[in-house]
Protein backbone atom coordinates (compact mmCIF):
# COMPACT_ATOMS: atom_id res chain seq x y z
CA UNK A 1 0.00 0.00 0.00
CA UNK A 2 2.94 2.12 0.44
CA UNK A 3 4.51 2.03 -2.76
CA UNK A 4 1.03 2.91 -4.25
CA UNK A 5 0.52 5.79 -2.29
CA UNK A 6 4.26 6.97 -3.30
CA UNK A 7 3.48 6.16 -6.68
CA UNK A 8 0.22 7.85 -7.16
CA UNK A 9 1.33 10.58 -4.95
CA UNK A 10 4.30 11.12 -6.75
CA UNK A 11 2.16 11.14 -9.39
CA UNK A 12 -0.77 13.64 -8.47
CA UNK A 13 2.70 16.05 -6.93
CA UNK A 14 3.85 16.48 -10.32
CA UNK A 15 0.80 17.86 -11.64
CA UNK A 16 -0.15 19.59 -8.94
CA UNK A 17 3.25 21.49 -9.07
CA UNK A 18 2.56 22.16 -12.99
CA UNK A 19 -0.75 23.15 -11.94
CA UNK A 20 0.56 25.84 -9.12
CA UNK A 21 3.28 26.83 -11.76
CA UNK A 22 1.19 28.26 -13.98
CA UNK A 23 -1.67 28.99 -11.52
CA UNK A 24 1.37 31.61 -9.94
CA UNK A 25 1.93 33.26 -13.90
CA UNK A 26 -1.58 33.33 -13.88
CA UNK A 27 -1.92 35.46 -10.97
CA UNK A 28 1.04 37.31 -11.59
CA UNK A 29 -0.03 38.09 -15.28
CA UNK A 30 -3.81 39.54 -14.06
CA UNK A 31 -2.22 41.30 -11.20
CA UNK A 32 0.36 43.23 -13.90
CA UNK A 33 -2.19 43.64 -16.63
CA UNK A 34 -4.92 45.31 -14.18
CA UNK A 35 -2.48 46.07 -11.64
CA UNK A 36 -2.94 46.42 -7.60
CA UNK A 37 -6.15 47.89 -7.33
CA UNK A 38 -7.91 45.97 -9.89
CA UNK A 39 -6.99 43.03 -9.49
CA UNK A 40 -8.85 42.84 -6.26
CA UNK A 41 -11.94 43.08 -7.49
CA UNK A 42 -10.76 40.33 -9.37
CA UNK A 43 -9.27 38.51 -6.09
CA UNK A 44 -13.03 38.77 -4.69
CA UNK A 45 -14.97 37.57 -7.41
CA UNK A 46 -12.96 34.14 -6.75
CA UNK A 47 -13.44 34.52 -3.37
CA UNK A 48 -17.33 34.62 -3.28
CA UNK A 49 -17.79 32.00 -6.43
CA UNK A 50 -15.71 29.51 -3.97
CA UNK A 51 -17.88 30.79 -0.80
CA UNK A 52 -20.89 30.36 -3.16
CA UNK A 53 -19.56 26.93 -4.45
CA UNK A 54 -19.43 25.28 -0.67
CA UNK A 55 -23.30 25.55 -1.03
CA UNK A 56 -24.27 24.30 -3.71
CA UNK A 57 -21.88 21.22 -4.06
CA UNK A 58 -23.83 20.65 -0.57
CA UNK A 59 -20.80 18.92 0.91
CA UNK A 60 -21.13 15.80 -1.38
CA UNK A 61 -17.93 15.36 -2.79
CA UNK A 62 -15.90 14.26 -0.34
CA UNK A 63 -18.83 11.52 0.42
CA UNK A 64 -18.68 10.97 -2.95
CA UNK A 65 -14.63 9.81 -2.53
CA UNK A 66 -15.82 7.62 -0.21
CA UNK A 67 -19.06 6.04 -1.54
CA UNK A 68 -16.85 5.30 -4.93
CA UNK A 69 -13.45 4.06 -2.80
CA UNK A 70 -15.85 1.43 -0.94
CA UNK A 71 -18.38 0.26 -4.14
CA UNK A 72 -15.68 -2.27 -6.43
CA UNK A 73 -18.66 -1.92 -9.36
CA UNK A 74 -17.78 -0.26 -11.72
CA UNK A 75 -20.81 0.52 -13.18
CA UNK A 76 -22.37 1.36 -9.85
CA UNK A 77 -19.49 3.90 -9.40
CA UNK A 78 -20.60 5.78 -12.73
CA UNK A 79 -24.21 5.80 -11.69
CA UNK A 80 -23.78 7.02 -8.25
CA UNK A 81 -21.60 9.54 -9.51
CA UNK A 82 -24.29 10.77 -11.82
CA UNK A 83 -27.03 11.21 -9.60
CA UNK A 84 -24.83 13.36 -7.43
CA UNK A 85 -24.15 15.34 -10.12
CA UNK A 86 -27.96 15.94 -10.73
CA UNK A 87 -28.36 16.86 -7.40
CA UNK A 88 -25.26 19.02 -7.86
CA UNK A 89 -26.91 20.96 -10.95
CA UNK A 90 -30.10 21.23 -8.94
CA UNK A 91 -28.50 23.02 -6.29
CA UNK A 92 -26.05 25.18 -7.80
CA UNK A 93 -28.72 26.25 -10.46
CA UNK A 94 -30.90 27.14 -7.56
CA UNK A 95 -28.47 29.45 -6.22
CA UNK A 96 -27.68 31.34 -9.14
CA UNK A 97 -31.56 32.18 -9.69
CA UNK A 98 -31.09 33.42 -6.07
CA UNK A 99 -28.30 35.73 -7.01
CA UNK A 100 -29.95 37.33 -10.05
CA UNK A 101 -33.11 37.52 -8.33
CA UNK A 102 -31.27 39.58 -5.33
CA UNK A 103 -29.37 41.65 -8.13
CA UNK A 104 -32.80 42.50 -9.77
CA UNK A 105 -34.51 43.35 -6.88
CA UNK A 106 -32.55 44.37 -4.04
CA UNK A 107 -28.95 45.25 -5.87
CA UNK A 108 -25.68 44.55 -4.31
CA UNK A 109 -24.06 46.98 -2.32
CA UNK A 110 -21.26 45.99 -0.33
CA UNK A 111 -17.63 46.40 -1.06
CA UNK A 112 -16.18 49.80 -2.19
CA UNK A 113 -19.61 51.19 -3.07
CA UNK A 114 -20.79 48.12 -4.84
CA UNK A 115 -18.74 47.61 -8.18
CA UNK A 116 -18.65 44.06 -7.47
CA UNK A 117 -22.44 44.16 -8.44
CA UNK A 118 -20.86 44.71 -12.27
CA UNK A 119 -19.65 41.32 -12.08
CA UNK A 120 -22.47 39.25 -10.26
CA UNK A 121 -24.66 38.12 -13.08
CA UNK A 122 -20.89 36.73 -13.68
CA UNK A 123 -20.98 34.62 -11.11
CA UNK A 124 -24.45 33.30 -11.70
CA UNK A 125 -23.58 31.96 -14.72
CA UNK A 126 -20.10 30.48 -13.92
CA UNK A 127 -21.53 28.94 -10.78
CA UNK A 128 -23.10 25.48 -11.80
CA UNK A 129 -20.42 24.83 -14.24
CA UNK A 130 -17.55 25.51 -11.10
CA UNK A 131 -19.20 23.37 -9.24
CA UNK A 132 -19.47 20.05 -11.24
CA UNK A 133 -16.26 20.86 -12.64
CA UNK A 134 -15.10 20.16 -8.99
CA UNK A 135 -17.35 17.21 -8.56
CA UNK A 136 -15.82 15.57 -11.51
CA UNK A 137 -12.26 15.94 -9.79
CA UNK A 138 -13.50 13.94 -6.43
CA UNK A 139 -15.04 11.30 -9.08
CA UNK A 140 -11.69 10.65 -11.01
CA UNK A 141 -9.60 11.28 -7.34
CA UNK A 142 -11.47 8.25 -6.04
CA UNK A 143 -10.94 6.36 -9.06
CA UNK A 144 -7.46 7.36 -8.86
CA UNK A 145 -6.80 8.57 -12.45
CA UNK A 146 -4.77 11.23 -11.14
CA UNK A 147 -4.45 13.31 -14.38
CA UNK A 148 -8.30 14.00 -14.49
CA UNK A 149 -8.67 14.50 -11.52
CA UNK A 150 -6.08 17.08 -11.28
CA UNK A 151 -7.12 18.41 -14.59
CA UNK A 152 -11.00 18.88 -13.50
CA UNK A 153 -9.89 20.21 -10.41
CA UNK A 154 -7.82 23.36 -11.64
CA UNK A 155 -5.29 22.40 -14.11
CA UNK A 156 -7.31 22.28 -17.03
CA UNK A 157 -9.06 25.54 -16.76
CA UNK A 158 -6.14 27.57 -15.60
CA UNK A 159 -4.15 26.67 -18.68
CA UNK A 160 -6.96 27.67 -20.90
CA UNK A 161 -7.25 31.25 -19.27
CA UNK A 162 -3.83 31.61 -19.16
CA UNK A 163 -3.10 30.97 -23.46
CA UNK A 164 -6.28 33.25 -23.52
CA UNK A 165 -5.23 36.29 -21.88
CA UNK A 166 -1.68 35.82 -23.46
CA UNK A 167 -3.37 36.08 -25.95
CA UNK A 168 -6.37 38.43 -26.33
CA UNK A 169 -4.59 40.64 -23.65
CA UNK A 170 -7.86 42.06 -21.67
CA UNK A 171 -7.58 45.36 -19.91
CA UNK A 172 -10.34 45.16 -17.85
CA UNK A 173 -11.64 43.21 -15.21
CA UNK A 174 -14.82 42.05 -16.87
CA UNK A 175 -12.78 40.90 -19.81
CA UNK A 176 -10.80 38.59 -17.77
CA UNK A 177 -13.60 37.57 -16.03
CA UNK A 178 -15.45 36.52 -19.40
CA UNK A 179 -12.49 34.65 -19.60
CA UNK A 180 -12.48 32.93 -16.88
CA UNK A 181 -16.37 31.72 -17.26
CA UNK A 182 -15.44 30.42 -20.85
CA UNK A 183 -12.56 28.33 -19.07
CA UNK A 184 -14.83 26.38 -16.77
CA UNK A 185 -17.07 25.91 -19.05
CA UNK A 186 -14.87 24.74 -21.88
CA UNK A 187 -13.30 21.92 -19.79
CA UNK A 188 -16.46 20.90 -18.30
CA UNK A 189 -17.77 19.69 -21.42
CA UNK A 190 -14.66 17.93 -22.44
CA UNK A 191 -14.70 16.26 -18.55
CA UNK A 192 -17.93 15.17 -19.52
CA UNK A 193 -17.39 14.10 -22.86
CA UNK A 194 -14.46 11.84 -21.46
CA UNK A 195 -17.23 9.97 -18.48
CA UNK A 196 -19.83 9.59 -21.15
CA UNK A 197 -16.91 7.68 -23.41
CA UNK A 198 -15.81 5.79 -20.11
CA UNK A 199 -18.87 5.22 -18.39
CA UNK A 200 -22.10 2.28 -18.32
CA UNK A 201 -24.75 3.54 -16.44
CA UNK A 202 -27.02 1.14 -14.07
CA UNK A 203 -29.77 1.67 -11.77
CA UNK A 204 -28.54 2.43 -8.15
CA UNK A 205 -30.50 3.25 -5.14
CA UNK A 206 -28.94 6.37 -4.04
CA UNK A 207 -31.55 8.45 -3.15
CA UNK A 208 -31.53 12.20 -1.74
CA UNK A 209 -32.35 12.02 1.51
CA UNK A 210 -29.81 8.93 2.62
CA UNK A 211 -26.68 11.21 0.67
CA UNK A 212 -27.58 14.14 1.96
CA UNK A 213 -27.96 12.73 5.60
CA UNK A 214 -24.28 12.02 5.57
CA UNK A 215 -23.01 15.34 3.35
CA UNK A 216 -25.39 17.78 5.92
CA UNK A 217 -22.40 18.00 8.51
CA UNK A 218 -19.69 18.33 5.89
CA UNK A 219 -22.12 21.08 4.15
CA UNK A 220 -22.14 22.81 7.64
CA UNK A 221 -18.07 22.48 8.10
CA UNK A 222 -17.30 23.84 4.52
CA UNK A 223 -19.52 26.71 4.26
CA UNK A 224 -19.11 27.62 7.50
CA UNK A 225 -14.74 27.67 6.95
CA UNK A 226 -15.52 29.35 3.61
CA UNK A 227 -17.60 32.15 5.58
CA UNK A 228 -14.57 32.68 7.74
CA UNK A 229 -12.15 33.12 4.97
CA UNK A 230 -14.65 35.50 2.53
CA UNK A 231 -15.25 37.29 5.50
CA UNK A 232 -11.70 37.86 5.96
CA UNK A 233 -11.48 39.65 2.32
CA UNK A 234 -14.65 41.04 2.89
CA UNK A 235 -13.68 42.91 5.94
CA UNK A 236 -10.73 44.11 4.62
CA UNK A 237 -12.04 45.41 1.27
CA UNK A 238 -14.54 47.16 3.26
CA UNK A 239 -12.19 48.60 5.70
CA UNK A 240 -8.95 48.71 4.00
CA UNK A 241 -8.62 49.18 0.36
CA UNK A 242 -9.19 46.54 -2.99
CA UNK A 243 -4.69 47.09 -3.24
CA UNK A 244 -4.52 45.77 0.61
CA UNK A 245 -7.32 42.95 -0.87
CA UNK A 246 -4.43 42.55 -3.69
CA UNK A 247 -1.32 41.79 -1.63
CA UNK A 248 -3.66 39.57 0.58
CA UNK A 249 -4.81 37.44 -1.92
CA UNK A 250 -1.30 37.19 -3.91
CA UNK A 251 0.59 36.45 -0.66
CA UNK A 252 -2.61 33.45 0.02
CA UNK A 253 -1.57 31.73 -3.57
CA UNK A 254 2.23 31.98 -2.55
CA UNK A 255 1.78 30.10 0.32
CA UNK A 256 -0.78 27.99 -1.00
CA UNK A 257 2.57 26.21 -2.97
CA UNK A 258 3.04 24.54 0.33
CA UNK A 259 -0.33 22.50 0.34
CA UNK A 260 0.63 21.51 -3.35
CA UNK A 261 1.94 18.30 -1.75
CA UNK A 262 -0.06 18.11 0.99
CA UNK A 263 -3.51 18.10 -1.98
CA UNK A 264 -1.53 15.92 -3.85
CA UNK A 265 -1.17 13.07 -0.73
CA UNK A 266 -4.79 13.56 0.46
CA UNK A 267 -6.00 13.01 -3.58
CA UNK A 268 -4.32 9.56 -3.23
CA UNK A 269 -4.85 8.67 0.64
CA UNK A 270 -8.42 9.70 1.27
CA UNK A 271 -9.70 6.28 -0.95
CA UNK A 272 -6.72 4.64 0.85
CA UNK A 273 -8.22 6.31 4.36
CA UNK A 274 -12.17 5.07 3.36
CA UNK A 275 -11.19 1.37 2.85
CA UNK A 276 -8.59 0.94 5.63
CA UNK A 277 -11.18 2.56 8.32
CA UNK A 278 -13.77 0.15 6.45
CA UNK A 279 -11.79 -3.00 7.60
CA UNK A 280 -11.12 -1.15 11.21
CA UNK A 281 -7.73 -1.78 11.10
CA UNK A 282 -5.93 0.09 13.40
CA UNK A 283 -2.32 -0.65 12.80
CA UNK A 284 -2.60 -0.32 9.14
CA UNK A 285 -4.01 2.93 9.34
CA UNK A 286 -1.57 4.28 11.93
CA UNK A 287 1.58 2.71 9.10
CA UNK A 288 -0.71 4.90 6.30
CA UNK A 289 -0.33 7.99 9.04
CA UNK A 290 3.60 7.65 9.55
CA UNK A 291 4.14 7.22 6.09
CA UNK A 292 2.56 10.63 4.90
CA UNK A 293 3.53 12.42 7.84
CA UNK A 294 7.32 11.56 6.56
CA UNK A 295 6.55 12.49 2.95
CA UNK A 296 4.67 16.11 4.14
CA UNK A 297 7.52 17.63 6.24
CA UNK A 298 10.23 15.95 3.69
CA UNK A 299 9.33 17.95 1.12
CA UNK A 300 7.43 20.72 2.91
CA UNK A 301 9.90 22.17 4.75
CA UNK A 302 12.68 22.68 1.98
CA UNK A 303 10.03 24.74 0.19
CA UNK A 304 8.95 26.29 2.98
CA UNK A 305 12.63 27.50 3.83
CA UNK A 306 12.57 28.65 -0.21
CA UNK A 307 10.28 30.63 0.20
CA UNK A 308 11.55 32.47 3.27
CA UNK A 309 14.64 33.36 1.72
CA UNK A 310 13.25 34.11 -1.86
CA UNK A 311 9.86 35.92 -0.81
CA UNK A 312 10.73 39.48 -1.58
CA UNK A 313 12.00 38.69 -5.22
CA UNK A 314 8.93 36.53 -5.82
CA UNK A 315 6.30 39.11 -4.53
CA UNK A 316 8.40 41.53 -6.96
CA UNK A 317 6.90 39.01 -10.17
CA UNK A 318 3.34 40.39 -9.37
CA UNK A 319 4.75 44.49 -9.21
CA UNK A 320 7.38 45.99 -7.17
CA UNK A 321 4.48 47.53 -5.02
CA UNK A 322 3.83 43.92 -3.73
CA UNK A 323 7.30 43.96 -2.08
CA UNK A 324 5.49 45.65 0.85
CA UNK A 325 3.42 43.23 1.55
CA UNK A 326 6.51 40.36 2.76
CA UNK A 327 5.80 40.46 6.31
CA UNK A 328 2.41 39.70 6.00
CA UNK A 329 3.43 36.81 3.67
CA UNK A 330 5.51 35.64 6.23
CA UNK A 331 2.64 35.18 9.13
CA UNK A 332 0.68 33.49 6.30
CA UNK A 333 3.47 30.96 4.94
CA UNK A 334 4.68 30.26 8.26
CA UNK A 335 0.37 29.22 8.95
CA UNK A 336 0.07 26.84 5.81
CA UNK A 337 3.21 25.12 6.83
CA UNK A 338 1.72 23.83 9.91
CA UNK A 339 -1.33 23.28 8.35
CA UNK A 340 0.25 21.05 5.33
CA UNK A 341 2.09 18.86 8.19
CA UNK A 342 -1.56 18.15 10.00
CA UNK A 343 -3.63 18.78 7.28
CA UNK A 344 -4.14 14.66 6.18
CA UNK A 345 -6.38 14.42 9.71
CA UNK A 346 -9.30 16.31 8.59
CA UNK A 347 -9.41 14.12 5.45
CA UNK A 348 -8.65 10.93 7.87
CA UNK A 349 -11.97 12.08 10.02
CA UNK A 350 -14.20 12.40 7.01
CA UNK A 351 -13.80 9.14 5.95
CA UNK A 352 -13.58 7.49 8.86
CA UNK A 353 -17.73 8.27 9.78
CA UNK A 354 -16.66 11.41 12.18
CA UNK A 355 -18.27 14.22 9.61
CA UNK A 356 -19.85 15.43 12.69
CA UNK A 357 -16.91 16.05 14.86
CA UNK A 358 -14.80 17.44 12.32
CA UNK A 359 -17.82 19.60 11.31
CA UNK A 360 -18.15 20.63 14.92
CA UNK A 361 -14.48 21.97 15.09
CA UNK A 362 -14.70 23.58 11.85
CA UNK A 363 -17.33 25.50 12.76
CA UNK A 364 -16.17 26.72 16.22
CA UNK A 365 -12.95 27.45 14.58
CA UNK A 366 -14.23 29.39 12.09
CA UNK A 367 -16.48 31.48 14.85
CA UNK A 368 -13.47 32.34 16.94
CA UNK A 369 -11.68 33.19 13.61
CA UNK A 370 -14.97 35.42 12.50
CA UNK A 371 -15.07 37.17 15.90
CA UNK A 372 -10.81 37.75 15.54
CA UNK A 373 -11.49 39.41 12.19
CA UNK A 374 -14.05 41.47 12.98
CA UNK A 375 -11.63 42.83 15.52
CA UNK A 376 -8.47 42.77 14.01
CA UNK A 377 -8.75 43.51 11.02
CA UNK A 378 -10.81 47.23 11.21
CA UNK A 379 -8.03 48.27 13.76
CA UNK A 380 -4.83 46.51 12.16
CA UNK A 381 -5.81 46.31 8.37
CA UNK A 382 -3.66 43.68 6.15
CA UNK A 383 -2.04 42.54 9.40
CA UNK A 384 -5.08 41.95 11.20
CA UNK A 385 -6.29 39.93 8.15
CA UNK A 386 -2.88 38.26 8.08
CA UNK A 387 -3.24 36.85 11.87
CA UNK A 388 -6.42 35.67 11.50
CA UNK A 389 -5.78 33.50 8.60
CA UNK A 390 -2.97 32.11 10.99
CA UNK A 391 -5.63 31.17 13.48
CA UNK A 392 -8.11 30.27 10.72
CA UNK A 393 -5.45 27.60 8.85
CA UNK A 394 -3.88 26.40 12.20
CA UNK A 395 -6.76 25.44 14.39
CA UNK A 396 -8.93 23.36 12.53
CA UNK A 397 -6.28 20.33 11.67
CA UNK A 398 -5.00 20.97 15.52
CA UNK A 399 -8.17 19.86 16.61
CA UNK A 400 -8.52 17.52 13.89
CA UNK A 401 -5.66 16.02 15.08
CA UNK A 402 -6.63 15.31 18.82
CA UNK A 403 -9.92 13.96 17.56
CA UNK A 404 -8.05 11.50 15.81
CA UNK A 405 -6.38 10.65 18.55
CA UNK A 406 -8.69 10.15 20.81
CA UNK A 407 -11.16 8.44 18.70
CA UNK A 408 -9.39 6.57 16.31
CA UNK A 409 -6.52 5.60 18.99
CA UNK A 410 -4.02 6.21 16.39
CA UNK A 411 -0.87 8.93 16.84
CA UNK A 412 -1.34 11.59 14.14
CA UNK A 413 2.25 13.14 14.79
CA UNK A 414 4.11 9.88 14.58
CA UNK A 415 6.55 10.18 11.90
CA UNK A 416 8.45 6.74 12.39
Amino acid sequence: MHAVLLSNSAITFFFKLVSSVISFFLLALITKSLGAELSGYYFLFIATLLFLNSISSLGMNNILVKLIAVNLDYSKQSSIFFVLLKYILISSFLVSVVLILYKLILGFSFFSGGRISEYLVLLAIVLPAYSLKLLFSSYYQAKNRVFLSMFSFGLGYQCLLFLLLVVLEPTSVRDVLLLFVLSVYIILIFIFFIFLRDSHLVKVNQGFRETFTMSFPLLVSQVVSQMSIFVVQFILAEYSSPTDLSYFSVCQRISILLSFLVIAINRVISPMFAKVCDKKSTEELQSLIIFSNRLLFMFSFPLFTLIIVFGENILELFGPQFIDAYPTLLVILSAQFLASLIGTMNFLLQMSGHQKQFSLSVIYCSLFSFLLAIILIPNFGLSGAALTTFVSLTSVSLVSCFVVLRKLKVNPFKIY
